[in-house]
This record gives structure tokens, C-alpha cells and sequence, in this order.
């Protein structure tokens, strides 16, 4: 069993961004972890699939998500590249990304 982080930051401006992850080998993605700078931005993020097709739909969130399957849909098949958004954000902020994916 192989377990690796994919971890990337990136800028939100305008009350969205959208973030590409690297390509995944394929695996079980067990946690998502979504934070911005500020601590009071509210914003909504979804995670799509090279088809646009909705994988996980986190709606509305404060400052971070941190999804570790505990209540969610986790662990979920991964494979290849995924399109992470965040629309309607409250304030332009700076967010990190990290995935645990197990191979």
C-alpha cells in the first residue's frame, strides 16, 4: 500500500478559481483538505472530473473543509485528473489543497 499527498496553493480572486490536480495513477482518495488564509471567507467547492461531471459536492463552507470520509462519501476510486472550483467566495484569499490518496 502506497499513500501520497498531492498538495497545491493557489489564489482566489473574484469569488472564484479553479485549481487542476496532477494526474492520479489511481487509488482510493481518503481525504480532502481545502483551507483559506482567511479565516472568514465562506465559500462553496466543488470537485469535477475531466467530464465536468460532479464527484463532490461540498456546498457551502467558512474558512475550511477537511473531509476525511467520517461523514462523507470518502473514500472514493480516483484515477487521472480531477477540477477542483470555488465559486462565491466572500473575499479574495489565498487556499491550500491537500488530497491523500492510497494507490
Amino acid at each position: 500500500m502506497n499513500v501520497y499527498r498531492l498538495e497545491t496553493g493557489f489564489l482566489v480572486v473574484g469569488g472564484t478559481a479553479t485549481v487542476i490536480t496532477h494526474k492520479i495513477r489511481g487509488g482510493l482518495l481518503h481525504q480532502l483538505v481545502l483551507r483559506t488564509e482567511s479565516t472568514g471567507t465562506i465559500f462553496k467547492a466543488n470537485l469535477l472530473d475531466t467530464a465536468s461531471n460532479s464527484v463532490l459536492n461540498y456546498g457551502y463552507h467558512q474558512g475550511e473543509i477537511n473531509d476525511s470520509g467520517r461523514y462523507g462519501a470518502l473514500p472514493i476510486p480516483v484515477l487521472g485528473t480531477y477540477i477542483l472550483q470555488i465559486v462565491t467566495a466572500t473575499l479574495a484569499t489565498i487556499c491550500s489543497l491537500n488530497l491523500l490518496v492510497e494507490e
